[in-house]
């Protein structure tokens, strides 16, 4: 990677569909289906689940992407829909062919690999393959798992600590916004489910005693960890304050990317977990604005006063290396 490009930003919260992960159509598993050059559909068996476009399937296009935006590294996860399917070998191919497709960047991309969590030993074991996978930086997980647990259910503690023993951040994408709220529709499932649906997740890791176990657990939260930025001092509100001091202590353990659409509310996440542990995230390339303006929100918390020149700097680049646990030198 030339010095140029290690001076550009570090975008951590993108998706990426390999070509190559392709089940059979009579198979429900989340497949891609070109229509043309430049556009597809993501299938689950006959049915269009969504159309997108081609930097989501193709790295020279991606690459050229962030060219135009100006990043210099992009993580790219799995299409949160494959968190969901309950095939073990699907995630484990997934996983392979990401790698294989970071391996084509010439080190523009870094990629989180997906583990079965409902199968604990299995979960264990595809951590063991993502720790000895180049190019894989970390685990991509939902909300929830397949089988509705939550992240501080007993059961998935092994998974967990796996994770920290590999030295192996997690990525939490929302993935049961339709069962946080009681209204569908884009308004209310992406406005408000997966604010949700992230704060949930969030505060079973902050209160259901993961992080105090697992303290080297690195741990980002999508979309600026939901509305729980918000919510969290009415949650501790009730609570003494030797558990509002160690919740407070906690809930800075995690990061959160930049998500959130609006520049003063950067202003709230530096206050709940530290500037330094804010991450520039822009879901790429699923959302119709173009990407230099979903980057530019850091410029404009600069402008309003919610970060600090040094602190948007560090939340462009240096800070994405320390979540990820790579030495830049």
């Amino acid at each position: 990677m030339s010095s140029t490009t290690d001076r550009k930003r570090v975008d951590v919260h993108a998706h990426f569909l390999p070509r190559g992960l392709q089940p059979s159509a009579e198979s429900p598993l989340p497949r891609l289906e070109l229509d043309t050059e430049d556009a597809g559909r993501i299938m689950l068996g006959d049915s269009t689940f969504r159309r997108v476009r081609r930097p989501l399937w193709d790295v020279e296009a991606r690459v050229a992407r962030l060219d135009e935006a100006g990043v210099g590294v992009q993580v790219v996860s799995p299409v949160p829909v494959t968190l969901t399917v309950q095939d073990a070998g699907y995630l484990h191919e997934q996983n392979l062919l990401l790698a294989d497709e970071v391996a084509r960047s010439d080190g523009r991309l870094l990629a989180f690999g997906a583990v079965p969590l409902w199968d604990t030993a299995a979960a264990v074991a595809e951590i063991e393959v993502l720790a000895a996978t180049p190019g894989i930086v970390g685990i991509e997980t939902g909300t929830t798992t397949a089988g509705g647990l939550e992240l501080d259910a007993p059961e998935l503690e092994p998974v967990l600590a796996a994770a920290q023993e590999h030295d192996l951040p997690l990525f939490v994408h929302p993935t049961g916004q339709d069962a946080a709220i009681r209204r569908r529709g884009a308004p209310y499932t992406f406005g408000i489910g997966m604010h949700t649906d992230t704060a949930l997740v969030g505060a079973a890791l902050v209160f259901g005693g993961v992080l105090e176990k697992l303290p080297r657990l690195r741990v980002a939260l999508s979309h600026g960890c939901g509305s729980l930025p918000w919510t969290f001092p009415r949650m501790t509100y009730l609570l003494d304050a030797a558990a509002t001091a160690q919740a407070d202590a906690l809930l800075r353990r995690l990061w959160c990317d930049t998500l959130v659409f609006e520049p003063t509310h950067l202003a709230v996440l530096a206050r709940s977990f530290g500037a330094e542990h804010l991450l520039l995230g822009t879901d790429d390339p699923f959302y119709p604005s173009p990407l230099a303006e979903l980057l530019g929100i850091t410029e404009e918390a600069v402008a309003v006063g919610a970060l600090s020149p040094q602190e948007a700097a560090a939340v462009e680049t240096t800070n994405a290396w320390e979540f990820l646990g790579i030495d830049q030198g």
